[in-house]
């Protein structure tokens, strides 16, 4: 599927019959839309998904121009792709980056979101106030040396060994999300992804510009994260417990793409949690 909004192309993946109950999903840096995949089998029965590519991931246009991202942009791609779809989602689901956007969506705009399932992450990074300036001149010095568009051409069985050291997923789901982000030619493969993605971004929250962003979340929230996840989320979950008022947190089976890995598990949980919501509703 392909959504065309304010002279942006968003590329984005469906499952499940067209009329049944909507959930939209957004994925993780640097990974795309098929990474919802392997959860989609297991839920595609009961619910219609849509996952979208962030710009710059997997089939989406990179954002115009040469100017440095900033994670901040992925909150008005939400809103533009919500109001794109012709019927608003029971639930938006997040992975990673894709749980920060959403969880901080929700935050400001909690009139378009009815539910909310965050995995592996509930808030945006913060840094002390201190790492501003170095923050910055990095990030002009990368953008003032930024080469040419060429293609970079790579080969897949590296970049999924690469891929799997760094995430600890196996093989093939690490080259089931790579392959969306690679193009071919008559040359080789060569990466989709906009290189500024890897950059370091100008500007990073503080922790009380965060604080004061994310309390409160008044959306019903489902928050999963994994055994062997990232430690920083398990270590801030009483966080996510102050900010998200109506919060259901779970600790499953799983590392950072515990989604894919055990995507069985958190489908459930997810349809639990889910029908869990419309009977209290109901009530």
């Amino acid at each position: 599927m392909t959504f065309e909004v304010a002279g942006q192309r968003y590329a984005a993946l469906a499952w499940g019959p067209k009329d049944a109950p909507l959930l939209v999903a957004f994925h993780g840096w640097l990974d795309n839309a098929m990474s919802f995949a392997p959860l989609a089998q297991y839920l595609s029965a009961s619910f219609r998904i849509i996952a979208f590519d962030w710009p710059g991931h997997g089939h989406s246009d990179w954002r115009p121009g040469s100017y440095p991202l900033q994670w901040a942009d992925y909150l008005l791609d939400i809103d533009r792709v919500l109001a794109a779809l012709e019927r608003q989602p029971i639930a938006i689901i997040g992975h990673s980056l894709g749980a920060i956007c959403a969880g901080a969506y929700s935050a400001v705009c909690a009139d378009r979101v009815q539910q909310l399932i965050l995995i592996e992450a509930f808030a945006p990074l913060s840094e002390d106030a201190s790492q501003s300036r170095g923050r910055l001149q990095k990030s002009l010095r990368q953008h003032r040396q930024r080469r040419s568009n060429d293609k970079r051409y790579v080969e897949l069985n590296a970049l999924v060994a690469q891929r799997q050291q760094l995430t600890g997923l196996e093989a093939h789901w690490c080259e089931l999300i790579l392959q969306r982000n690679l193009a071919q030619d008559a040359e080789g493969q060569y990466w989709r992804i906009d290189p500024r993605l890897r950059w370091v971004s100008p500007v990073r929250m503080t922790d009380e510009q965060v604080q004061a962003l994310m309390s409160p979340v008044r959306v019903p929230t489902l928050l999963i994260s994994g055994k062997q996840g990232y430690k920083v989320l398990n270590d801030n979950i009483a966080l996510a417990q102050q900010w998200y008022q109506s919060l259901t947190q779970l600790q499953l089976a799983g590392h950072h793409h515990l989604h894919m890995e055990h995507a069985a598990a958190v489908a459930s949980a997810i349809n639990s949690y889910l029908t869990g919501q419309k009977s209290n509703t109901a009530r």
